[in-house]
């Protein structure tokens, strides 16, 4: 009875320290690689808890060894960009200046009551009061409602009300977007301009997105210290 105290005293801390590592999101918030690598763990724990002719050992090294290529990976998406694709996808728009992409809805596999959900769920009454929805990496939708039906209400104030749509990223860290780009039907030339107009080069920029106004958002590189 003891030895099983004492084994699980020694996982629940080696599990503990692990997630810490691993970060702090919320089960419906985990990428593909850390929801597998979670179920794992648990499998992984409690062998050698439950069975003590199985040597504790054989259950710490597993749990260091895929904290370790949770690790990597990490590195690995955030240096190479298409390894990163590769592995959990990308952004999906749906719904794009009111208009509901019905192939794309097909290609991910959504149901129209499964996005009239998320419409609901994000405070939308209908779906044409929807401007923009996007399908998240984390699988999540996000919905954006149309400028007249914002909650400043200009549409009861008898105001003309112009959408600037949703800030689409054109570089991201000093990588630039080409289908962000032709979304807002940006051109090189004029993202160049933008950029020399402001003293910076496509290596000075971590995130530089814009809206339908042409609304420009900067955020400069870090240098390392």
């Amino acid at each position: 009875m003891v030895t099983v105290v004492i084994r699980t005293v020694i996982i629940y801390i080696i599990l503990t320290l692990t997630l810490r590592i691993m970060g702090k999101r919320q089960i419906g918030e985990l990428e593909i690689s850390e929801l597998i690598v979670t179920f794992m763990l648990s499998e992984l724990a409690t062998t050698p808890i439950s069975d003590t002719n199985v040597p504790l050992f054989n259950g710490i090294v597993p749990i260091i060894l895929l904290l370790s290529i949770e690790g990597m990976l990490s590195f690995i998406t955030v240096k190479v960009p298409l390894f990163k694709k590769l592995i959990y996808g990308k952004p999906s728009i749906l719904i794009h200046n009111g208009r509901l992409d019905q192939a794309e809805l097909r290609n991910q596999r959504i149901e129209l009551s499964e996005l009239m959900c998320a419409v609901r769920q994000s405070g939308i009454p209908s779906l044409s009061d929807v401007f923009c929805a996007i399908l998240e990496e984390n699988g999540k939708i996000s919905v954006f409602s149309k400028a007249t039906k914002d909650a400043l209400t200009p549409e009861q104030a008898n105001i003309t009300a112009e959408d600037d749509g949703v800030g689409l990223p054109l570089i991201m860290d000093r990588r630039i977007i080409k289908e962000n780009m032709h979304l807002m039907g940006w051109s090189d030339s004029r993202l160049q301009k933008a950029l020399s107009s402001r003293n910076l080069t496509l290596k000075d920029v971590f995130l530089l997105s814009a809206d339908l106004k042409g609304n420009v958002y900067i955020i400069k590189k870090e240098r390392k210290q």
